[in-house]
């Protein structure tokens, strides 16, 4: 019925030492176990909740919430956005500001702020500039210095 092939097969070991075809019920056995199990869970689930709800134990408040939530969070996900979007928001409150009558007041405002940072930038780059040449200078100073009494030591130990 198998066949030469199917005959091989069902005489070959899988890894754990059983033969293809053992391996294939056992696979079709635990598919349809775990399918009826499921199924069986499920059922025992929703005949609980049948149940409550005749007894009048169930609070449907709560599952009204929980299915609120639900369809809320998944509808937010997968839902087009219905409000602007940032370029859309964007233009509209760049257009209002252009043709705005406090347009020239932040402009000025502006200008001056842009001033005060450029100001506080010269500043700081002439004391950087300063400090270094300051501390290039004392390095200098110090390297002469250590040279100089390198060359005492020495010279007074060969003479």
């Amino acid at each position: 019925m198998l066949g030469s092939v199917g005959k091989n097969l069902c005489t070959e070991r899988v890894t754990v030492g059983i033969t293809y075809c053992i391996f294939l019920d056992l696979q079709l056995g635990l598919k349809k176990f775990v399918s009826d199990e499921t199924t069986r869970a499920f059922d025992q689930l929703a005949e609980e909740d049948i149940k409550s709800f005749k007894d009048g134990t169930l609070n449907v408040d709560d599952v009204v919430k929980f299915w609120d939530t639900a369809f809320r969070s998944e509808h937010v996900e997968y839902a087009e956005q219905a409000g602007q979007s940032d370029e859309e928001l964007f233009s509209v409150v760049y257009h209002k500001l252009v043709h705005s009558p406090a347009l020239e007041t932040i402009l000025q405002a502006e200008q001056v702020f842009a001033e005060t940072a450029r100001t506080a930038a010269k500043r700081r780059t002439g004391k950087i500039a300063t400090l270094s040449e300051r501390y290039a200078t004392y390095i200098l100073h110090y390297y002469f210095l250590c040279y100089a009494v390198v060359c005492v030591l020495l010279l007074s130990e060969f003479c």
